[in-house]
């Protein structure tokens, strides 16, 4: 990694811990992660770090890929560290503008993500921990699954850092209306960073270019139906969030000390099991603790569930 005092200077090919541009009927379960940094590449292939990106498309000229799909996945029980992004769900044209025909159907749940925007992390400072977005780079118009039916649920994402932001969203540019349906972010945890929310581009016509980035907003406009409930989004009544309207029940700490886990550890390798004093202990949607299910994290990846194993 570029920056690292043990960098030796030689340019390596980077990328993600799992990346799917086309496969469907697939269960990433009970994996330990670890290392991830931005800015490998340049301009359009930029690459941002998640640690799973699902994304359908071929980026090679000439390559429609019109049977490109990513479908039917569900991602559950993983502990990931050392992070510059979580996730992302992305649905861009590739470089002549074509698209994959379907990106959906997704179940993201009871996974942890530590160590976001770690010291020394390569470029984090440019990245969102968080991307959700279909049909953008476009002046054609995306298929009507680009980008649909997604579930994120009892996540718990902690920072060392202070991440530039909680989640890039958007939808298609030019002419073309939102096609994101089915969106349902419930019973998570996560950190709005400084600049809360971004587009990925494409103007005003963008669905997310609205009320200088508030939440309730943003969602409104790019997604139907969805659901955003029982999210505990740390900082977000910051003075720079305050005033922004947020869906309801959205839970909002100043700051991550307030959510009230076991051992926070700095964001590092922490107990985040809610203690008993958490105001969000049992306040999920089901009843359930907001955030991820520790003990199974703990019981699919043998206790692995933060980032400070062996990095030999």
């Amino acid at each position: 990694m570029p920056g690292d005092p043990n960098y030796n200077g030689l340019s390596f090919i980077v990328r993600d811990h799992v990346e799917l541009k086309n496969g469907t009927r697939i269960l990433i379960e009970g994996n330990a992660l670890q290392n991830t940094w931005g800015g490998f590449g340049a301009g359009y292939g930029v690459q941002q770090g998640p640690s799973i990106l699902l994304s359908p498309r071929v980026n090679a000229a000439g390559f429609p890929c019109p049977l490109c799909v990513v479908t039917n996945i569900t991602i559950r029980y993983n502990a990931a560290s050392h992070l510059s992004q979580a996730f992302a769900v992305t649905s861009p044209a590739n470089t002549i503008e074509k698209f994959g025909s379907g990106n959906n159907n997704f179940s993201i749940h009871d996974d942890v993500f530590d160590d976001l925007n770690y010291p020394g992390c390569y470029q984090c400072s440019k990245i969102f921990t968080n991307a959700l977005f279909g049909g953008t780079n476009n002046s054609v118009p995306p298929p009507n699954d680009v980008l649909q039916n997604v579930t994120v649920d009892h996540i718990t994402e902690v920072a060392s850092g202070v991440p530039i932001g909680m989640l890039s969203l958007g939808g298609t540019t030019a002419a073309f209306p939102p096609q994101e349906s089915n969106i349902t972010i419930t019973n998570s945890i996560f950190n709005v960073g400084t600049s809360g929310f971004t587009n990925p581009g494409g103007g005003t016509a963008n669905c997310a270019v609205v009320s200088s980035g508030a939440p309730l907003a943003m969602f409104d406009n790019c997604w139907s139906p969805y659901l955003f409930a029982d999210n505990v989004v740390v900082g977000g009544n910051a003075l720079t969030f305050k005033s922004l309207a947020w869906p309801p029940s959205t839970f909002l700490p100043s700051t991550t000390a307030e959510i009230g886990f076991v051992n926070l550890n700095g964001g590092l390798g922490g107990d985040y099991h809610l203690d008993s004093t958490s105001p969000y202990k049992g306040a999920g949607t089901d009843g359930q603790d907001i955030g991820a299910n520790v003990d199974l994290v703990n019981s699919y990846t043998n206790g692995a569930t933060t980032g400070v194993w062996s990095e030999n």
